[in-house]
């Protein structure tokens, strides 16, 4: 959710790399709906998460439960995704400690055993498919902001393989929408 393609929509810093800050911002924005990898920047330092690694943020803070004070309906799997009630005021997504993919060569990939996405965390066309869902629910007219990281960053890891994944998974995004 950090990073500044999506980020950049509802947050403003000086400096790409202050992710915490990101997600600060993005909770006080108080949008409607916000989905995304990222688990680990809205948890203080040493909270273990839903997805088993620890929030790094310094400043102690605990933007998930800010979140839920703000009335965010909290979810982090996909079949989450499902269950989501039109009732729910907002919802915050967060189906990744870090990323939903893994942004390295395809020879990293292949050393590690890894696919290029995260088989837990949805797609970017199942988190489409269900904030359309959500908002279509209302009568309030709303902007949704999509965004399939995983189009530049496995580009910038020269990852031919996965970055055609993501192209692949943007475009089923499109046909949802």
């Amino acid at each position: 959710l950090a990073e500044p393609g999506t980020g950049c929509m509802l947050a403003s810093v000086e400096k790409r790399a202050d992710r915490t800050e990101i997600a600060a911002q993005l909770i006080a924005s108080d949008a409607d709906l916000i989905f995304g990898g990222g688990e680990v920047l809205f948890l203080p330092k040493g909270k273990k998460g839903v997805h088993g690694s620890l929030g790094i943020r310094e400043d102690g803070r605990d933007l998930v439960e800010e979140a839920q004070r703000a009335g965010y309906t909290v979810i982090y799997e996909r079949e989450d995704l499902e269950t989501i009630s039109a009732d729910s005021e907002k919802i915050l997504g967060l189906f990744a400690a870090e990323d939903t993919y893994h942004a390295i060569t395809e020879e990293e990939l292949a050393e590690s055993n890894l696919p290029s996405y995260d088989p837990l965390a949805p797609t970017i066309s199942e988190m489409t498919d269900a904030a359309l869902r959500w908002l279509r629910a209302s009568p309030q007219p709303f902007f949704l902001m999509v965004e399939e990281e995983g189009t530049d960053n496995f580009s910038n890891q020269m990852n031919a393989p996965g970055a055609m994944d993501a192209f692949q998974r943007a475009d089923e995004a499109i046909g949802v929408a």
